[in-house]
């Protein structure tokens, strides 16, 4: 009989921890959803806004120098959550060859809809480029227009209240379609004024 009766608390500790392990999980289960449904984060948006460009040459028919400057500003769309950027950089290609170093960007965190703007410069010399692509670069300098993509990558990390959340790889492409005008004068900067959408991408 003894034993039976100090059985008895046992089976209601048990039962009640239980009811509370349970009333947890609901409660994680109910605030995951509450943040993935009113909280889930926005990309961010990048903007392309002007490019100058103080030399587009070939020193020989597949070494190309490159110098410019561009203007980019970025947006965090977020009305609760901030966006922390780490280890970006920017390059600029041309049918998709990378023609330029990249350049570092500063480490930069943006509060909720807040923006930020970099102006780097890009440079690249001598850079080797295939004969296909070389071809397709003079041909469009004689016609005085060049089709640039300037790439933005790097890390990315949400900030919800206090907390740091994930950590993701962030590409950002920013096509520059840039009219340089007379190719015989491409010693002389020549700046070019857009604004321009980036695509985005968060993974």
């Amino acid at each position: 009989m003894d034993s039976t009766n100090n059985d008895a608390p046992d089976g209601k500790t048990k039962g009640r921890f239980c009811l509370l392990a349970s009333g947890a999980l609901i409660f994680v289960g109910i605030a995951i959803l509450l943040y993935l449904t009113q909280f889930q984060p926005h990309k961010p948006r990048f903007i392309i806004q002007d490019a100058t460009v103080y030399g587009l040459n070939f020193s020989n028919p597949n070494l190309l120098t490159c110098s410019m400057q561009v203007t980019l500003s970025t947006r965090n769309p977020n009305a609760h959550i901030g966006i922390y950027y780490e280890k970006l950089a920017v390059h600029a290609i041309y049918q998709h060859q990378q023609i330029t170093l990249a350049t570092a960007l500063p480490g930069t965190y943006l509060d909720h809809e807040e923006v930020s703007v970099w102006s780097p410069v890009l440079y690249g010399k001598d850079v080797p480029i295939s004969p296909l692509v070389a071809a397709g670069l003079m041909e469009d300098l004689q016609s005085g227009c060049v089709s640039l993509d300037i790439k933005v990558y790097g890390r990315l990390k949400w900030k919800l209240g206090s907390s740091m959340i994930g950590k993701y790889q962030l590409i950002a492409n920013c096509p520059a379609y840039i009219p340089l005008g007379n190719p015989s004068k491409m010693e002389s900067a020549v700046k070019y004024e857009f604004v321009q959408l980036c695509k985005v991408k968060v993974e």
